[in-house]
């Protein structure tokens, strides 16, 4: 079974060589066959940390005692889920009506 790489390129631009130099590795990801996504503020790297900081805490997933991606998907993805439904209500009553 072959996966499509991907990778994400989170990266606060502090000067203009270093944009440069972060959007020629994005370019040169996809020459290579990466999917790779550039944004320019680290806002949903955030996101993500928060995500994975919660499952690392509270859904107890810090160390698995399982071995390989099919024996770790599975409490990897309950947790994801577990962390939706207890999102669910907030996002509910945020959204317009």
């Amino acid at each position: 079974m072959s996966e499509e790489k991907r990778v994400f390129v989170s990266c606060s631009h502090d000067s203009e060589p270093h944009k440069e130099w972060v959007r020629g590795l994005a370019e040169h990801l996809v020459k290579n066959g990466i999917d790779s996504h550039l944004t320019k503020t680290g806002k949903r790297r955030k996101r993500i940390e928060e995500i994975l900081g919660w499952i690392k805490s509270s859904a107890g997933r810090a160390k698995t005692k399982f071995r390989g991606r099919e024996r770790v998907t599975a409490p990897f993805t309950l947790a994801l889920v577990a962390y939706n439904l207890i999102r669910l209500p907030r996002l509910l009553a945020q959204a317009p009506t």
